[in-house]
């Protein structure tokens, strides 16, 4: 008997880019690869709001970088949805420069989970772990 074809799953990567589903809104869609989120993006006249950065670093870097094409020197805020890994864990990404807004729940919510599922997180593959180093 053959042995069952085995694929890893892709990478946890942002791959795509904005798109624009209203004036000024957009979105980062998620490609339908696991641990990755919808991103958006929301250009308004002062500033430019992103929601949710990704997993990692690197993630929210390619995040930032968006966001910071679409502001076109704007300030940027980001806001995030929920503290898990793939939402919020690339918000280091925006702690120069950008004003991070969090809800104190959410916020209590990270310091009494977050380094548990950042472990956790960890042991699901090499390619998430990867994008978690430096978190």
């Amino acid at each position: 008997m053959p042995e069952a074809e085995t694929t890893s799953p892709p990478a946890p990567v942002i791959e795509n880019s904005p798109a624009e589903v209203a004036d000024g809104v957009f979105v980062i869609p998620d490609g339908r690869v696991p641990l990755v989120p919808n991103i958006g993006i929301v250009r308004g006249s002062r500033a430019v709001l992103v929601v949710d950065a990704g997993m990692g670093p690197r993630n929210g870097e390619i995040v930032r970088r968006h966001a910071e094409e679409l502001a076109s020197g704007l300030p940027l805020f980001l806001t995030l949805t929920h503290f898990h890994p793939e939402h919020g864990f690339g918000a280091q990404a925006f702690a120069d420069g950008a004003t991070i807004v969090y809800n104190r729940e959410q916020l209590d919510e990270l310091h009494e989970k977050g380094a548990g599922f950042l472990e956790k997180f960890r042991t699901f593959g090499d390619a998430i772990a990867e994008q978690l180093e430096d978190v």
